[in-house]
């Protein structure tokens, strides 16, 4: 697939993450390479997202997506492969 229209489709997947409010929606054939170019792209963006979406209600919203970005989330989490109680 030629460079320039991986890329694109990648760009796609990230604004459909914004677009969609965070619903994963790919458009592409399962198993093809467009499919995984999106998927790549909106887990990016899923990844960097900080804030809120424009469909979650404040600061108590039971939204997935509300509040740090999934690579915070993971950073911040127990190390389960230390021996140590805690």
């Amino acid at each position: 697939m030629k460079e320039f229209k991986a890329r694109t489709i990648y760009r796609q997947g990230m604004n459909a993450f914004y677009e969609h409010e965070g619903k994963y929606e790919n458009p592409f054939k399962i198993g093809s390479e467009e499919f995984d170019l999106f998927e790549r792209g909106w887990t990016q963006a899923l990844k960097r997202h900080r804030g809120t979406l424009s469909g979650e209600s404040g600061k108590n919203s039971s939204h997935p997506l509300r509040g740090s970005s999934l690579a915070e989330k993971y950073r911040n989490m127990r190390n389960w492969s230390s021996k140590e109680d805690g």
